[in-house]
């Protein structure tokens, strides 16, 4: 077949693998509460064609830093970033912070304290789930302590019988306890993440914020919100995108990816060209020294 026949471009299309081009701004891994190694996740992204990926650990740029270290020339660029737990008028939401310089001193603080809030309402849960009548022991508090780990603590003692059920049967309030709310307030939030360098993203925004809500955010400093998102109906994505644009905040997407399962990377993900749009420094994308983007032409891939 000559050189750029339809059935060529068809068949090079089909040897490209299935995310190849495609960036992925939201994953999680053993560092916080995900199931996938930073190895692991990076061999995934690999052998599946990103060019890019976020590591975005709950209120920790662990993860991140060890898939910096490990990724070698060619592999998905990497992306410094946490998930930031944060309360605004009286709500919990999500920040995702990415391209901070994860030494900078008061970013590390902020992430320190967040850490140790996370811990303390763990043990106080557990504590008012004993009075309900639980025996359990005390839970061995991993360094990014959540939700997930005190529920699978639930059913390794055999008070239900998976995650879901646990987590909706005792830590949801009801008959169970509601956890309390420990994140640092937006913005605060906002004033960490530029102060290391970085820019910030709202996290899966819940039904309620509205485009008088997203110009609010704005109006804080919040620069993206996370429109593309695997729980999300593509109604709800268009109309996040509309008013997004309408208050003038960039979007950003990923697959919040805890571990095999719908939410598998690329579950949701952007375009490169969606990913330049945002604007990144070269210095965000976790590259060796004179390596060039796999996007760019002359880029290795």
């Amino acid at each position: 077949m000559p050189r750029g026949s339809p059935f060529t471009r068809m068949c090079q299309a089909l040897a490209r693998p299935r995310f190849s081009g495609r960036v992925d701004m939201h994953l999680h891994t053993t560092a916080s509460d995900g199931s996938h190694t930073p190895a692991q996740l990076l061999d995934l992204t690999r052998k599946a064609g990103f060019a890019a990926i976020a590591v975005t650990d709950h209120d920790t740029t662990d993860g991140a830093l060890q898939a910096t270290r490990l990724r070698r020339p060619g592999d998905p660029a990497v992306i410094i970033g946490a998930e930031l737990s944060v309360t605004w008028q009286g709500r919990d939401l999500h920040l995702l912070a990415y391209g901070v310089d994860p030494w900078h001193d008061t970013f590390r603080q902020g992430l320190a304290e967040l850490r140790q809030r996370r811990a303390g309402r763990l043990v106080n849960a557990l504590e008012e789930l004993r009075t309900r009548g639980l025996q359990m022991p005390d839970l061995d508090l991993p360094p990014v302590p959540g939700r997930r780990h005190l529920g699978q603590h639930l059913v390794a003692h055999g008070h239900a019988p998976t995650l879901q059920v646990a987590i909706r049967r005792w830590l949801l309030g009801g008959k169970g306890v509601r956890l309390d709310p420990f994140g640092m307030p937006l913005d605060q939030a906002v004033g960490l993440t530029k102060a290391a360098g970085g820019f910030n993203s709202l996290a899966h925004p819940p039904e309620w914020v509205n485009r008088t809500a997203l110009g609010e955010l704005a109006e804080v400093g919040v620069s993206a919100i996370e429109a593309e998102y695997p729980d999300f109906s593509q109604t709800r994505i268009l109309q996040l995108k509309t008013d997004a644009a309408a208050v003038g905040l960039k979007v950003t997407g990923g697959s919040d990816c805890h571990g095999p399962g719908p939410r598998a990377p690329g579950a949701k993900s952007l375009a490169i060209e969606q990913f330049l749009e945002l604007g990144w420094r070269p210095d965000q994308w976790g590259l060796m020294p004179e390596e060039k983007p796999c996007w760019e032409p002359s880029g290795k891939s």
